[in-house]
């Protein structure tokens, strides 16, 4: 999805980072990484940020590949110098000075001194900077030096404005390592997610005294009190909602994000014929009557793939902790919400199951009670219409108008009696306004022009209603 069509938390947080915002993004999939860059520039862009991105092990042309998939071309921007697109290598070149290696942590930070500097004198609001650090380890000697570097990056941004985000692939560092990053960076992003660093101490090079030493214990002892008692509230929560969907009158009902069941009420097993222990993850599926299982299981999975709500109606067969063929079909419907959590993610579905076995039957006594009054009207033997009143179309006819008329009924509906040649349209005119004045109706002579000539008819005409509006029922009798 393209990111000028979608608002993510990543992309809300991207946004709304401040110069001096000091993050790192823990990664180990291609597409968090790519979630990542391209929500960062959209995020630099919008500001109206002096961009530098360093490729790293990417090639500066896969980086530009990547912003325009996700739709943010940058051509435009390298042009008018809001974006720049480098390898970590060539990070020095941007200064104009060949003269020292990239890799020195001093040159790094003069350069970012100065692209600050630049950055403002060019009309810009800031500088923002990310890069992949793989290419900085193997060129500085491994993961001991560039902790060095990082730590002078911690430092610098204590008292400097621009936004740096430091590129970490989980696949390629060591676990050790990377919580010794985690310690140097007050952001961390990790899987999509933005996450205060609350252990995190200012000024790194003080962090191993005793005041930053006290600051991490006592920091860690607020983190576990406030776990303890986020479990404890869960606990509290989970057993009230259970209690309240025990009594609520509908089948309730809870998946996971992959639409496991794993939870239900008793109205639901009273519904379904089904126990929490045969319903549990894809058990739920059992009670779909065979004939509608395909199609709703079909929409239920579509709907787990794009993360959205699902309703739908349809047959259940009556079982008890299996399929039991032959057994009694209920209607019922369901309704399903996606549960999301603070930040945007997938924390699983709430369902509603209600039986509506008597609305259908109702509803299948009126389409039978309509087919048959449908089969009389067109059986009986003289010719009746229907014509909307407004538009003068006929609406319906019996079988008795077609032969009166000479032509199919697929012929005259939705065509007026004046554009067939029945009447004329001071004829279909008269008789209207006999019929809107009359109560209960009016019974005229007229003449009825079919297709095998001039027939002198007697019509009875009645005001009827219907969902189309006010129409008239005619009855024509040869005179």
């Amino acid at each position: 999805m393209q990111l000028v069509a979608a608002k993510s938390e990543l992309i809300n947080r991207m946004e709304s980072l401040q110069q001096g915002d000091h993050l790192c993004l823990l990664h180990d999939t291609e597409s968090r990484w790519r979630e990542f860059v391209a929500s960062f520039v959209a995020g630099g862009l919008k500001r109206r940020e002096r961009v530098v991105l360093l490729s790293g092990v990417k090639s500066p042309y896969s980086v530009m590949e990547l912003l325009r998939e996700e739709g943010l071309e940058p051509s435009n921007r390298i042009y008018n110098g809001q974006l720049v697109i480098l390898p970590a290598q060539d990070l020095d070149s941007a200064r104009k000075d060949h003269s020292s290696s990239f890799f020195n942590p001093e040159q790094v930070l003069d350069f970012l001194s100065k692209e600050m500097t630049r950055a403002r004198l060019d009309g810009f609001a800031g500088l923002r900077v990310s890069g992949d650090l793989t290419s900085v380890a193997n060129a500085i000697g491994g993961e001991r030096p560039l902790l060095v570097y990082e730590a002078k990056l911690a430092d610098f941004f204590s008292t400097h404005s621009a936004i740096v985000a430091c590129q970490y692939d989980r696949n390629v560092f060591s676990d050790e390592f990377l919580l010794s990053v985690i310690d140097l960076h007050p952001i961390v992003v990790l899987n999509g997610s933005v996450l205060e660093n609350r252990v995190f101490y200012s000024p790194y090079h003080e962090s191993s005294g005793p005041a930053a030493a006290s600051y991490k214990f006592q920091s860690r002892l607020r983190i576990l009190e406030e776990l303890n008692a986020v479990e404890q509230q869960s606990g509290q929560d989970l057993a009230w909602m259970q209690r309240l969907a025990a009594s609520l009158p509908a089948g309730i009902f809870l998946m996971d994000p992959l639409g496991n069941c794993t939870y239900i009420n008793k109205e639901w097993t009273r519904i379904t014929g089904m126990d929490l222990e045969a319903a549990v993850g894809m058990g739920w599926m059992h009670f779909i009557d065979p004939e509608d299982d395909k199609v709703i299981i079909s929409n239920w999975t579509q709907a787990i793939e794009k993360g959205v709500d699902f309703e739908g109606e349809f047959r259940t067969r009556k079982i008890h902790g299996r399929v039991v063929p032959g057994s009694a079909s209920r209607w019922v419907s369901v309704r399903v919400s996606t549960l999301r959590g603070d930040r945007g993610e997938i924390m699983g579905y709430l369902g509603i199951l209600q039986d509506v076995s008597a609305r259908m039957e109702s509803l299948s006594e009126l389409r039978e009670s309509k087919r048959w009054m449908s089969s009389v009207f067109r059986a009986l033997p003289t010719p009746v219409s229907i014509v909307e009143l407004e538009s003068g179309k006929y609406l319906d006819i019996n079988d008795a108008f077609e032969d009166l008329a000479g032509m199919s009924r697929y012929e005259i509906l939705g065509k007026t009696a004046v554009e067939l040649g029945f009447s004329t349209v001071l004829e279909f005119s008269h008789e209207r306004e006999l019929c809107m004045s009359s109560v209960p109706g009016c019974s005229i002579a007229s003449v009825f022009r079919a297709r095998s000539g001039l027939l002198n008819v007697q019509v009875s005409a009645s005001l009827v209603g219907s969902r189309a509006g006010p129409c008239i029922l005619s009855v024509l009798n040869r005179r």
